[in-house]
């Protein structure tokens, strides 16, 4: 029987000290209410689901975890550092994509503008080898973000590569440490010139309130649970 879900790693997983302590019993509890157990997918999951922002604190693994909120930047950070923390070697990676090509960017104006002064951006996701060959790990979007038309990653165990949401370019590794977020946020600069770089900014404040839109502020504890509970049961194949 193979473990496709990631049993294997639950001790490691209940046994990682803060950051990760505090979420990992809460999601563990959650599960144990359920009649369910806790494993690599269903952590990833409710990863995926975080709020879809960046933390107010810095684009690190503490200060996301911490607020539970992130943008790809940050939640993929953070992946890289739960499969470093257990054992498992991560690659972190950004590459460039068109927003106006790949988003579903419901402002008009916006739209327009993306495609007339051709911004892009930077997209950052891991890949990880399971112990069958290396993985395409990337979870940006939360469920809730499908109804607006996000490319939303709803089904994974550890034999498959997770769907890109973008048509990605140029992807190049990066450290998962402030050079590697230096790294991005200075591409992202070069990619994009006058009024582009402008659109870029607002293109990302749109689709963020775009995405508060259809959530809700409340503690870390009662957002985990609300969004656990939308998570598809998979036992072990």
């Amino acid at each position: 029987m193979r473990d496709t879900n990631g049993l294997v790693y639950r001790l490691r997983l209940m046994d990682l000290l803060e950051p990760w302590h505090t979420p990992m019993q809460c999601i563990h509890d959650i599960a144990y209410e359920n009649l369910r157990d806790i494993d690599l997918r269903t952590v990833l999951l409710c990863l995926r689901d975080m709020r879809y922002r960046p933390p107010r604190g810095g684009d690190t693994t503490f200060d996301s975890l911490n607020e539970w909120s992130a943008t790809a930047v940050a939640k993929h950070f953070a992946i890289h550092n739960l499969l470093s923390l257990i054992g498992l070697k991560p690659r972190l990676w950004m590459a460039r994509y068109s927003m106006a090509e790949n988003l579903p960017i419901s402002c008009s104006m916006l739209s327009k503008a993306a495609s007339r002064f051709n911004v892009q951006d930077v997209h950052v996701y891991v890949s990880c080898d399971f112990g069958q060959g290396e993985r395409v790990l990337d979870f940006t979007y939360p469920l809730h973000m499908a109804s607006q038309e996000f490319p939303v990653i709803t089904q994974w165990n550890m034999q498959e590569d997770c769907t890109l949401p973008f048509a990605l370019r140029d992807s190049r590794l990066i450290d998962a440490n402030a050079q590697g977020l230096i790294q991005t946020r200075i591409w992202r600069k070069q990619l994009n010139h006058g009024l582009a770089m402008h659109y870029n900014v607002l293109i990302h404040d749109h689709i963020i309130e775009s995405a508060r839109r259809d959530d809700a502020d409340e503690p870390r504890s009662d957002y985990i649970h609300r969004h656990y509970l939308r998570l598809p049961v998979c036992s072990p194949g």
